[in-house]
């Protein structure tokens, strides 16, 4: 997905990257379906601009660089389309954040609703200010536990956000 071009994005691209990993990986086919998959390409698709320098940060060296994280993440979040069945429905934080570290895997770190209930209050309704805050806690704890998380990373093949989801 870093490679892929977003401004040119297109149902190919929805069918074999999007949907394999939200509806199967991130099991989101109760959430999104593929009506919520073929929207979120076209969100993704309509900020690419924004998202492009994103596929070269890294959390722990560009966080404090970057102002736009909560601006994106309102952006995918509050997106609304209709779903198979002709409901109304949102794509939400968790969607949001897989999809986002799909995108730029080392700078966005996935989140759901049992690491928002377990490490924070969980607010009535989440804000693109809430998960910058969590990217910000994310970077403190990887540089807490490092360079055990650079260790994991290298040993595994996985980047340092995605041991840092493992760990949460």
């Amino acid at each position: 997905m870093r490679q892929t071009n977003l401004q040119s994005f297109n149902q190919k691209d929805i069918v074999t990257i999007i949907e394999p990993f939200l509806l199967a990986w991130g099991k989101m086919g109760r959430v999104l379906g593929h009506a919520g998959c073929k929207h979120i390409g076209n969100v993704l698709k309509s900020i690419s601009g924004d998202l492009f320098d994103f596929r070269f940060y890294y959390i722990e060296k560009d966080l404090a660089d970057v102002n736009n994280v909560a601006k994106i993440f309102e952006t995918v979040m509050d997106s609304t389309f209709k779903s198979d069945l002709g409901a109304t429905k949102r794509i939400g934080p968790t969607a949001t954040s897989k999809v986002l570290h799909l995108i730029a895997p080392d700078f966005f770190v996935m989140w759901d609703d049992d690491i928002m209930k377990f490490k924070y209050e969980e607010p009535t309704y989440v804000r693109g200010s809430h998960y910058e805050k969590f990217l910000s806690d994310m970077k403190q704890l990887l540089e807490r536990l490092n360079p055990t998380v650079t260790a994991f990373s290298e040993k595994y093949g996985k980047t340092k956000t995605k041991i840092i989801d493992e760990y949460n």
